[in-house]
């Protein structure tokens, strides 16, 4: 069949021979590309050069490290570098073009060295699915499955520059158990603390981070000879606030030997606290100490506390454990007196600083404040009971059906 109509234009089998052709072309190309990078991580391992000892973890990290590949990529060249005299033939093939790097990279993963010769002739004219079923098939005794490495026990933990801290454990099966049993009772103490007393039913939301914290904040009261001796519990998190006397300071916070806190986070934190005054003068020399003192006394937080009868968040039944909100932030010149101090259960006082809800009124009447979420709308308590009866009377509801005319985007605009 001609590739060419009358007329001089190509045909649609002149461009896929054509294409075809030129894609054989570029795949040579790639695979021999791609064997050049085989070549060099086999001088590295045999070199041992790869940096072993340093910053670099593996082979693979430095590989990642000198070409961008990805991991997943870097790993398969890695492997196939590892295996290269075993598989002499399929690697002369990938060597000339003839062999794809995924298919390359099967062989050495799946297949024994016996089978060299017989897949350096048949990989070449299978897809890799077709590949991948085939090395499937290999009798048992001649599969080659790499050892899955032994995993490394330990933890990795630390801040992060988004402002929260994540932890990696990796413990062995007795070890682990004994970790979750704890995360377990945690979970169930704290989903029987947010319940009501007299209904059972109602659940405050309970989530595993809140579990591992009180499985930690336990161990800290346990381990602290303070806390043990006098029964009253130690610093928890020690917020530094830097700020100038003569002036309102940058009123930027970090944790104690830790990261800089974000604004949300400084303002949880410093609401309801134990505060303790540290003066410097000019070269930041300490001048004096203060006793640490809470933001709401013992005093006024049983008045709060007995007045509000538990966290005031509308729908919320957990009446302990709950913390004392100033409605008007402290570092807006908000007062810690009781027409300005609200009770909250810790998730909604979280969350409230997290901006998912704001907070207004008078806290002394029964039904002087009003809670509104993030547009503006009023958070009411949860209602409960059937609908409402449907209107009854002579007018029946009416229906306009849609007018069925084309939409023009330059018709229609958002206010």
């Amino acid at each position: 069949m001609s590739s060419v109509t009358a007329f001089g234009a190509p045909t649609q089998d002149g461009v896929a021979r054509v294409a075809g052709e030129r894609a054989a072309r570029v795949m040579g190309q790639v695979n021999a590309l791609a064997f050049e990078l085989v070549d060099l991580m086999v001088e590295v391992l045999d070199a041992d050069a790869w940096g072993g000892g340093g910053t670099l973890r593996s082979p693979v990290h430095w590989l990642c490290w000198r070409t961008g590949l990805s991991e997943g990529r870097a790993r398969g060249l890695v492997a196939v570098a590892k295996r290269v005299h075993e598989l002499p033939e399929c690697v002369e093939r990938f060597r000339t073009g003839r062999l794809t790097e995924d298919a390359m990279v099967l062989i050495a993963r799946k297949a024994p060295s016996s089978r060299d010769r017989e897949l350096a002739e048949l990989a070449p004219m299978l897809l890799h699915s077709q590949l991948r079923r085939v090395l499937a098939h290999l009798p048992e005794q001649e599969r080659r499955s790499s050892p899955r490495p032994e995993p490394v026990m330990g933890a990795r933990f630390g801040f992060q520059a988004d402002g929260t801290w994540r932890g990696t454990f990796v413990l062995p099966a007795d070890q682990g158990s004994i970790a979750q049993g704890a995360l377990e009772s945690a979970h169930q103490a704290l989903f029987t603390e947010r319940s009501q007393d007299a209904d059972p039913e109602v659940r405050g939301p309970v989530t595993w981070s809140d579990a591992f914290v009180r499985v930690c904040e336990t161990a800290l009261d346990a381990l602290d000879p303070e806390a043990a001796r006098t029964g009253v519990r130690g610093e928890r998190a020690q917020v530094i606030v830097h700020l100038d006397a003569r002036s309102d300071g940058d009123g930027q916070a970090r944790l104690h030997l830790g990261p800089q806190l974000p604004d949300p986070l400084r303002r949880f934190l410093t609401c309801d606290a134990k505060v303790r005054a540290v003066l410097e003068d000019a070269q930041g020399a300490v001048l004096g100490i203060s006793p640490q003192e809470p933001t709401v006394n013992r005093r006024l937080r049983r008045i709060i506390e007995q007045r509000d009868g538990g966290c005031r968040y509308p729908g919320c039944r957990q009446t302990r454990w709950v913390q004392v909100h100033h409605i008007v932030h402290r570092e807006d010149g908000g007062l810690t007196i009781a027409s300005n101090l609200v009770c909250l259960c810790p998730h909604h006082h979280r969350a409230h600083h997290q901006g998912l809800f704001e907070i207004t009124g008078n806290p002394e009447q029964p039904h002087g404040l009003r809670f509104s979420d993030r547009w503006g709308r009023a958070i009411g308590p949860p209602r409960y009971g059937p609908p409402a009866p449907p209107p009854t009377g002579d007018a029946a509801p009416t229906f306009t059906p849609p007018t069925g005319e084309r939409l023009h985007a330059r018709w229609f605009t958002w206010n």
